[in-house]
């Protein structure tokens, strides 16, 4: 049996004035709260975001920088065996 019809129509009214509700009574607990010192301001959402990917550009381009000279060498290491072969034979 759907849930709607068991417990009648009141509750398909109920439940949207809850919502409306909750989430007005949050905001304006959370405002209080704030104005009153008893919740910190989240920091700048922008702020934090441009500190976040400057510091993962930062670690990305030293990874880069590390597996180009670690390839160098490896490239550098096979043109030596392959060069070395050659002149042996």
């Amino acid at each position: 049996m759907p849930r709607a019809s068991r417990d009648g129509p009141q509750n398909e009214i109920a439940t949207p004035a809850r919502y409306t509700v909750t989430l007005g009574g949050t905001s304006f607990t959370v405002k209080y709260l704030r104005s009153h010192g008893y919740m910190s301001t989240p920091p700048p959402v922008k702020e934090y975001l441009q500190d976040r990917m400057e510091e993962t550009k930062e670690l990305i381009t030293e990874k880069m920088e590390e597996t180009k000279d670690r390839l160098t060498e490896k490239l550098q290491e096979t043109k030596e065996k392959v060069s070395f072969k050659k002149k042996v034979e």
